[in-house]
């Protein structure tokens, strides 16, 4: 990822996937399933737009395994709060 060279639409979107990311951990952890699944498929488009596969995919299988089990894996919570870390860098 080189966020030097990014426009600010670029970096706009980023920050937006980053918080849909962590808006779904929150509501994964108070229960609301359909809704953090939906953030995190909303994140996954803007991640796929973003050429981020890697973590567009990482983030597809979350919202997945949240469907099929009604959590994200400890795996999923360390990459969004990692991936929300460097965000918080780049928005300052």
């Amino acid at each position: 990822m080189d966020y030097i060279d990014s426009s600010p639409d670029e970096k706009y979107k980023k920050v937006q996937a980053f918080k849909l990311q962590t808006q779904a951990l929150e509501e994964a952890e108070m229960g609301d399933v359909n809704g953090a699944t939906q953030k995190l498929r909303q994140a996954v488009t803007i991640l796929l737009s973003q050429n981020e596969t890697e973590l567009a995919g990482q983030m597809q299988q979350e919202a997945d395994q949240l469907e099929r089990s009604g959590q994200i894996s400890s795996e999923g919570k360390k990459t969004i709060k990692l991936t929300s870390r460097k965000t918080v860098k780049l928005s300052d």
